[in-house]
């Protein structure tokens, strides 16, 4: 697995091992994820070319609305805390990480943050760069929630009917809940023709 150069500050500089690590098994989660379901050729090269750690929440929000070339103004939300962009895969520190969203707090919560953005950048691959065809809300980030294996374990498990209100409005709700949607989902069609499936406009499904 190719290593990614990773850009920190001063005062994150300590824990460069720690975050090279983070990173190698995010990679490794995503590549064994393509590799269960014969995508290997997707990841035969690296998703990203660059891990930049932002310090601070301000400064991450600063690198989001100049990588998007966004309004200065814009309000980044206070959850978001990863993004990729122009092949760099921009973080929050897993401190800042945790006091901003504590509900995406697990086992090894940092290392699938990273890998739930380098799964996107998979998902586009398969598309063969089509973004527009990645499907709803619910499915595209259902899918790297499944890829990353967030949330796998949940407490508060939703009745189906709620499920399909979510599906039927593209709703934004809790990534909580989008993986379970995609748990349920799966019961009835296997990943790979879901991923093409969710490339039409017309796409939903019944629970």
């Amino acid at each position: 697995m190719k290593n990614i150069p990773i850009e920190l500050s001063p005062t994150e500089e300590k824990r460069r091992d720690w975050y090279e690590i983070k990173l190698s098994n995010a990679q490794r989660r995503v590549s064994e994820f393509a590799r269960e379901y014969q995508w290997d050729q997707f990841v035969a090269t690296p998703l990203i070319k660059k891990f930049l750690v932002c310090s601070t929440k301000e400064q991450f929000d600063k690198e989001v609305i100049s990588a998007f070339q966004l309004d200065p103004e814009t309000t980044i939300p206070k959850t978001y805390s990863a993004v990729i962009s122009q092949e760099v895969l921009l973080a929050v520190t897993p401190e800042t990480y945790a006091e901003n969203y504590p509900n995406g707090q697990e086992e090894h919560a940092y290392e699938k943050l990273l890998a739930h953005e380098l799964a996107h950048a998979f998902h586009i691959r398969i598309l063969e760069g089509k973004e527009e065809e990645m499907g709803p809300r619910w499915f595209y980030e259902g899918f790297a929630l499944l890829v990353a294996n967030q949330f796998e374990y949940f407490t508060e498990k939703m009745k189906k009917e709620d499920m399909q209100k979510i599906i039927n409005t593209d709703e934004s709700v809790s990534y909580v809940y989008y993986r379970q949607i995609m748990d349920e989902m799966l019961k009835q069609m296997d990943v790979k023709h879901a991923v093409n499936c969710a490339r039409e406009l017309s796409f939903r499904i019944i629970l």
